[in-house]
């Protein structure tokens, strides 16, 4: 009873410090709220002030308030990460830094209350060791994961994606056209980086550097191949293009099967262990169960 009363009182501090008083103390007329809710910017005014948004100002104002300094090797570190991880116009590294105190002082907080609760028994203390190591490394852990989430999905795209741009290249267009092309008829996470790369040429970025910057968002080392060979190319002009097109293509498409051949035997391996473990027993049982119970009832009987 006693951990829900307090989960029950942190929750209602929580909603305390997250939403203005101002929220439950409006006296506002009815017509004017009808007023507002007819508006036609009320739709893009609801989803601000989420709790997400609250949470990530309050990272990035506790990161300020504790004035916590970090290295510039390690600042850079977590700005790539962000980059790679595809969050960067959304987090800043004050925000990822701040909410890692944050978590691991709720986590320490809420863990520490119960612990007093039940007299510092000696599970909670364990549990309160690692619920704040592990509220400290939250973030490292979210981020780490849409990471390697993000460049699976890159791999898994990019040999449609090349025969695409292959074909598209054979049919007349050039490769900056033929990548204009495939962002108009196809969707996905590459394609959003490629739809980046075309808006950075257009606003000035030399064609290489676009290239470049495309390999360091994505730090997938098939696309690295793919941005270093179209450099190679593109002087060359359609024709040596289109053959690095196909090449990349056919390579890719390879790479791919051996990664899903690997993948099955990894498969094959695991499900002879669970049959081991879960089926064989169970054989042993069915096939030497009858035999023990016959010498069983022999000895008895004797």
């Amino acid at each position: 009873m006693e951990p829900l009363i307090i989960s029950c009182i942190l929750f209602v501090i929580i909603c305390i410090v997250f939403i203005p008083l101002d929220k439950f103390m409006n006296r506002n007329k009815l017509h004017k709220l009808i007023v507002f809710l007819n508006q036609g910017d009320f739709k893009q005014n609801k989803n601000k002030g989420t709790f997400k948004e609250k949470f990530f100002m309050l990272s990035e104002r506790t990161y300020k308030k504790l004035n916590i300094k970090i290295s510039e090797e390690k600042y850079e570190l977590y700005k790539g990460k962000l980059i790679l991880a595809n969050i960067n116009d959304k987090l800043s590294v004050e925000c990822i830094v701040g909410m890692k105190i944050l978590i691991s002082i709720l986590a320490f907080a809420y863990t520490g209350i119960l612990a007093i609760i039940m007299d510092f028994s000696g599970l909670m203390i364990v549990l309160l060791f690692i619920l704040t190591v592990l509220g400290y490394y939250y973030p490292d852990i979210t981020i780490n994961v849409r990471i390697k989430n993000r460049q699976q999905e890159l791999q898994r795209q990019l040999p449609n994606t090349l025969k695409t741009l292959a074909i598209t290249t054979e049919a007349g267009l050039n490769f900056w056209e033929a990548i204009k092309k495939v962002c108009e008829i196809k969707n996905g996470v590459l394609v959003d980086e490629f739809q980046n790369m075309l808006d950075e040429i257009n606003m000035g970025v030399l064609q290489k550097d676009a290239l470049l910057k495309l390999a360091e968002r994505c730090k997938v080392t098939e696309i690295t191949v793919f941005v270093f060979t179209i450099m190679q190319n593109l002087e060359k002009g359609s024709g040596g293009v289109i053959k690095a097109l196909n090449e990349q293509a056919n390579e890719v498409w390879e790479i791919r099967k051996s990664k899903a051949r690997e993948l099955g035997q990894k498969a094959s391996i695991k499900l002879f262990f669970s049959m081991l473990i879960f089926v064989f027993p169970c054989l042993l049982i069915f096939l030497l169960g009858p035999a023990i119970m016959s010498i069983f009832k022999f000895f008895v009987n004797n």
